[in-house]
């Protein structure tokens, strides 16, 4: 009982990292004269291993998805933005751009020969990288391709908007027009009315001074 219960404590020590190395990492960030206890050390490895193990298990979903076999940096960012850490990785994106270019730089001086399978690792990277680059491109112009025909769309409904607005106004104005010309028929024929009438009364008035002259 006791050998199995070892067996998997061994197993499960298998899956953290180096305490040795969790340890000078921890003294590293402490005064000189700091010391850290061995619970201390321990926990510490823990908790590493397991958010280690966290993020690694969110990037090989991720790869699953896509079906690729390989993570890479950005699939770490993507796990660490996914899963609320994006505090960590603001830092981890500048500090994975800035090793990248560093491994250029060694590469393109001699300084590191790559490996067959290293080299169709980073072309196969490169790959990736350049039909997630077009996909966005894809899907960014598709996105502008669409706003231009909705503006468009809107442009023709508001110049139907003008256009009927304008007709509502000449038939406005006609129907002004058309009243006015009514008043002053209307106003013509009370005019000639009263000066027939006018007319009349004159006319007899001089038929009766003629006849008492």
């Amino acid at each position: 009982m006791d050998q199995n219960a070892r067996d998997i404590e061994l197993r499960e020590q298998d899956r953290w990292l180096p305490i040795a190395n969790v340890a000078r990492l921890m003294k590293n960030t402490l005064p000189p004269t700091a010391k850290v206890s061995k619970d201390a050390k321990e926990c510490m490895q823990e908790c590493v291993s397991e958010f280690i193990s966290f993020i690694t298990s969110e990037a090989s979903d991720r790869c699953l998805r896509e079906k690729r076999k390989t993570i890479n940096g950005e699939d770490i960012l993507y796990s660490m933005y996914d899963l609320g850490f994006e505090n960590y990785a603001e830092v981890l994106k500048i500090y994975l751009a800035k090793y990248r270019e560093q491994q250029s730089l060694r590469q393109e001086r001699g300084e590191i020969k790559l490996t067959k399978k290293q080299m169709k690792l980073q072309a196969q990277l490169a790959a990736e990288a350049e039909a997630e680059a077009r996909a966005q491109a894809q899907a960014q112009a598709e996105a502008e391709a669409q706003a231009q025909n909705q503006g468009e769309v809107e442009g023709v409904i508001e110049g139907e908007v003008e256009a009927e607005a304008e007709d509502e106004n000449e038939i406005e104005i006609e129907n002004e027009n058309q009243l006015d010309i009514q008043d002053q028929i209307q106003n013509q024929d009370q005019n000639e009315n009263e000066n027939n009438f006018d007319s009349s009364v004159k006319i007899e008035e001089e038929g009766l001074e003629e006849e008492l002259i």
